[in-house]
């Protein structure tokens, strides 16, 4: 799912193909979130871990957060990708 996020942002160059990326499926409710990580339902990466269980949160450099279970800081720090 981060592979998808990264390839969404904006180029400088006003030129620039647009990334082909679309995932599956509807973005979930606002209301009535799945379990787990709100966007395993379309996630490709999407394990067992985060169909159960909410993200942890690893601080990146800068002011720049991470919820994902497949990210390899949010794992050590309590994370867990098993299927």
């Amino acid at each position: 799912m981060l592979s998808v996020l990264i390839e969404a942002i904006s180029h400088m160059a006003p030129d620039a193909a647009l990334p082909e990326t679309v995932l599956p499926g509807e973005p979930p409710s606002a209301i009535d979130l799945p379990t787990g990580c709100a966007f395993h339902p379309r996630c490709p990466h999407a394990t067992a871990a985060c169909r159960a269980d909410p993200p942890p949160t690893a601080i990146m450099d800068g002011p720049v957060e991470v919820w994902c279970h497949l990210y390899p800081s949010a794992r050590d720090g309590g994370g867990d990708n098993d299927e």
